[in-house]
């Protein structure tokens, strides 16, 4: 009797036994599974969240540089005003500017009635004067009332939309922005203004080059919901179609759109996961005031449910399961396989949070750090002296100069070139400790580790004598030039790091109104 029992319960243990390992190895599963998702859903969330802030920065870095356009133009119409230059060394100055930026569609300066006073038109990478039997009088057209609302100091960028003539959209199409500013003479009244036809089409085309590096689809959205960019061929561009006024992102994801007018920046549906960012401007020494005419333009990342993506933010726990148990039926009976290869999942999880988070860190174009990590890292250094009293580091602001010549003259590219070349030096002479930051665009942060302001001074003078060797050995177009402050922190001093900065910004200004001063030209001139 009692060999029976013992026989029944041998027979019932092994089930439970077997049954326990499922439960105990689909449990740890599961908990394994949720720690690869959970970091997963982060390195998801940071890169779009990166492409989609990349992407408004971009934009707005773009509309920035127009701005500087406006003020060179205005800048040389006061030239004439002041009767310096003549009307036709004027209108030579813009031809060249039209032909050298090769952004503008037109350049165009109207008086108080509307009248086309000047007119460039650029064409087939030529600039052209228009006569005055070309000119034109545009009080009707929108971009001339709103910018007659404007008050002084102020700039208007019109909406994105695609060029028209003789009121057929143009085709092939040609987006379009106008960006305007008034004019006024030295008795400061209302003379005129300036307006710039922007040539959309190449910003937008390295828009969807950034896209490409998103998870899912980005789309620019403007600020009645409609697709500029992003969307299927039928849908982009809808508004300006009278048979597409319904074909829209606000009223295809319409709950998804209601909880982006509310702010939220990551949004789970039942279509899929969107974050977004929305396009500022915003001006360093904030002087600048800028009206979006069509409002704020909207920058969202959307990552399908459908997606191999998708699934990772949607799906539910008795899906995750089943997922679990279908898909290691097998390995179950193989623990050590099973360990080897969630070992394996760790580690590629591990490498991709590596890659992502030196993507997340460091600039692009120069491979040192970006100012967030950059700012995070002086933060830190910051905060362990004041924590231990620990040693003396000095701080080192650069600004290039001439880059905004360099671009506007001899290209992008080069000024790029430029950039590359200033930190590639800097960081040949600094030591591996010491901290490069890019902090905007033609603008570092050196941190040397454990040197006075004597020894950063020292280490400075290297960095400007290869420099020299640059410019003496290499035949470029430009000269390669920085302007620098210096200052020095100590354990008796406990500041935040923007304090400390705007210090040495503040001693590298002083340097760069002496290089101003004594008309130093950063382009060579030409044999």
């Amino acid at each position: 009797m009692n060999e029976r029992r013992n026989g029944q319960i041998e027979k019932l243990r092994l089930p439970a036994v077997v049954i326990l390992f499922l439960v105990v190895s689909c449990i740890v599963l599961f908990q394994i599974d949720s720690r690869i998702t959970d970091a997963q859903k982060r390195e998801i969330r940071n890169n779009e969240k990166r492409i989609t802030v990349l992407n408004a920065g971009l934009l707005a870095g773009d509309f920035q540089n127009v701005i500087h356009d406006l003020d060179f133009l205005d800048g040389s119409y006061h030239l004439f005003l002041d009767n310096k230059i003549t009307f036709g060394n004027l209108e030579e100055i813009w031809k060249i500017f039209s032909e050298n930026s090769t952004k503008y569609d037109q350049v165009r300066f109207l008086d108080v009635k509307g009248n086309e006073i000047i007119r460039i038109n650029y064409a087939n990478q030529k600039s052209h004067i228009c006569n005055k039997e070309e000119l034109q009088n545009k009080k009707d057209r929108y971009y001339f009332y709103e910018t007659e609302k404007l008050e002084k100091n102020h700039y208007y960028i019109s909406k994105l939309d695609l060029n028209i003539e003789h009121n057929l959209i143009e085709v092939p199409i040609k987006p379009m922005i106008r960006i305007s500013t008034k004019v006024y003479n030295m008795k400061d009244e209302y003379i005129g203004m300036i307006v710039l036809n922007y040539l959309a089409e190449r910003i937008l085309s390295d828009f969807t080059n950034i896209s490409k590096n998103s998870l899912g689809e980005v789309y620019l959205i403007n600020s009645n919901g409609y697709w500029i960019v992003g969307g299927k061929e039928n849908e982009n561009w809808a508004f300006m179609y009278e048979d597409k006024e319904e074909v829209s992102f606000k009223n295809k994801f319409r709950i998804e759109w209601d909880e982006i007018n509310k702010g939220n920046k990551l949004i789970l549906s039942n279509n899929g996961i969107y974050s977004w960012d929305e396009l500022k401007f915003q001006d360093k020494n904030n002087e600048k005031t800028v009206v979006f005419g069509d409002g704020n333009f909207k920058v969202i990342s959307f990552i399908s449910k459908d997606s191999k993506y998708g699934y990772i933010f949607l799906e539910t726990k008795i899906e995750k399961f089943g997922r679990i148990i279908s898909s290691n039926l097998i390995v179950y009976f193989l623990l050590v396989v099973i360990a080897i290869m969630i070992e394996i999942l760790i580690v590629i999880s591990k490498n991709a949070y590596i890659k992502m988070k030196a993507i997340a860190e460091y600039d692009g174009l120069t491979r040192v750090y970006n100012r967030h990590a950059g700012m995070e890292k002086l933060e830190q250094l910051l905060q362990k002296n004041n924590r231990r009293k620990g040693n003396t580091f000095s701080l080192c602001f650069v600004d290039v100069n001439g880059l905004k010549q360099v671009n506007d003259i001899l290209g992008h590219e080069k000024g790029d070139e430029l950039i590359v070349t200033v930190t590639t030096t800097m960081k040949k002479v600094l030591r591996e400790d010491d901290l490069v930051i890019r902090f905007g665009g033609d603008e570092f942060v050196i941190v040397l580790i454990e040197s006075d302001i004597e020894s950063a001074e020292k280490v400075w003078n290297r960095i400007i004598d290869e420099f020299d060797k640059i410019n003496k050995t290499e035949n470029r177009r430009y000269l390669v030039s920085v302007s620098h402050g210096i200052v020095e922190s100590n354990q008796n001093q406990e500041k935040m790091a923007d304090v400390i900065i705007k210090s040495a910004d503040e001693k590298m200004y002083e340097e760069k109104k002496l290089i101003k001063k004594d008309g130093f030209n950063v382009i060579r001139e030409s044999n």
